[in-house]
């Protein structure tokens, strides 16, 4: 018996009850879940929310599609509650909370991002040149562009509060 157990946790068939990842000894699949697991609870608290929300509005069948297309959505966005770096207008950085999201005048029919009518909309969270958000009960193959991130504006706060006040700053500054 114990010379099978030990050919069984050195075999190469288990996996990371994590993050699912097959071919490996029960070693490394203990190994990879507590690494996963770490990584987890370092998860920004800020994020939590927006990407699970984000996760919801996808229509990919892969978890790995799925996170490339909230990546590609998120990476130049930023959320409330969100410690930022500002760069200020003398070149100084400063560590601030983002404490409001200011979209951009509504773009055709977009706001934040989203489709501004409540209809049954589907929206596809893709930044890519080749994919733009569809209607699914649009008619005549129209199409919604996404709003391009850098025109959006946040209002932040820095996190040393006795210095400065609350300031709404461009993307670019972030």
């Amino acid at each position: 018996d114990f010379f099978e157990r030990t050919i069984l946790c050195n075999s190469l068939v288990w996996s990371c009850a994590v993050t699912g990842k097959p071919g490996l000894t029960y070693q490394e699949a203990l190994e990879s879940e507590k690494k996963a697991r770490h990584n987890l609870q370092s998860f920004p608290e800020a994020l939590i929310i927006p990407v699970l929300y984000l996760a919801t509005l996808t229509h990919r069948s892969r978890l790995h599609e799925i996170c490339d297309e909230i990546f590609a959505y998120v990476k130049d966005r930023y959320f409330v509650g969100e410690t930022v770096e500002v760069v200020r207008n003398n070149g100084a950085r400063l560590q601030c909370k983002v404490l409001e999201v200011i979209a951009p005048a509504q773009h055709n029919g977009m706001a934040n991002g989203h489709a501004s009518s409540t209809d049954g909309d589907t929206i596809v969270i893709s930044d890519s040149d080749d994919s733009e958000t569809h209607n699914s009960s649009a008619q005549n193959g129209e199409k919604k562009a996404i709003i391009d991130p850098s025109l959006f504006k946040y209002k932040v706060q820095p996190i040393k509060k006795d210095l400065y006040e609350t300031v709404t700053v461009k993307a670019s500054q972030l």
